[in-house]
């Protein structure tokens, strides 16, 4: 990673790649990869131009554009709401009959920072609705929380709490069951809750970024989200 972006600067900032089929990186996920783990130069954004042929492109190292470095006006996420955006007042009865737990009300509170913001600036938010192929609504939950939609296109927004992998700790009955029948062991890792919350954005490419992590509280502003 650190190489990939030592050429680009021996290079002068733009160098042309070539990528032949089913060969070589994707250098969409390391430059991905290098934003991720804070390898990019301070005050630098790097980005991959796609070509005019498949598998050319051009990983440039530039200066970011004037209005990403504007600071942003914050947009605090609220501790306690007296009345939830009408949007969110949807999501939270959907969410009727699941644990009520502190990090899911954070949760809709998160969601309703976003979706307040969004109509203070003229932009439509509803709760989003699961849809089948045909179009249709479906009892089912939606893949996510909001739907946005700005200019005629509609972004989603979606706030959850992510699993981590633990050792499972097998209990006297499985331990019992695995030493008569040796064929149906039991499963080696659970997936718990992380504790934390992921807000993810999708329905186009991400601008700065298209998620981000609140953990114990460290998401006190949504700005960046907008």
């Amino acid at each position: 990673m650190e190489q990939s972006i030592a050429d680009v600067v021996a290079a002068g900032g733009r160098l042309e790649v070539v990528r032949t089929a089913d060969k070589g990186p994707s250098y969409e996920a390391l430059v991905k990869s290098a934003i991720r783990f804070n390898k990019v130069p301070a005050g630098k954004i790097l980005v991959v131009e796609r070509g005019a042929r498949w598998g050319e492109a051009t990983i440039v190292l530039t200066d970011p554009p004037e209005w990403m470095t504007v600071a942003l006006e914050p947009i605090p996420v609220p501790e306690r709401v007296s009345k939830f955006d009408s949007a969110l007042t949807q999501v939270r009865a959907d969410a009727t009959g699941k644990r009520n737990s502190p990090l899911r009300q954070r949760g809709h509170r998160i969601l309703h920072a976003i979706a307040t913001a969004c109509a203070a600036r003229g932009f439509e938010v509803a709760a989003a609705v699961s849809r089948d192929r045909y179009g249709n609504h479906t009892q089912q939950r939606p893949p996510h929380d909001l739907d946005i939609t700005v200019s005629g296109h509609t972004f989603t927004v979606s706030v959850t709490e992510p699993t981590k992998r633990v050792e499972h700790q097998p209990t006297s009955a499985e331990l019992r069951q695995a030493e008569k029948y040796s064929w149906t062991p039991y499963p080696k890792y659970d997936y718990v809750p992380a504790g934390l919350l992921k807000v993810e954005v999708g329905g186009g490419p991400a601008v700065r970024q298209g998620t981000w992590t609140d953990r114990d509280g460290s998401l006190t502003d949504v700005a960046q989200i907008l």
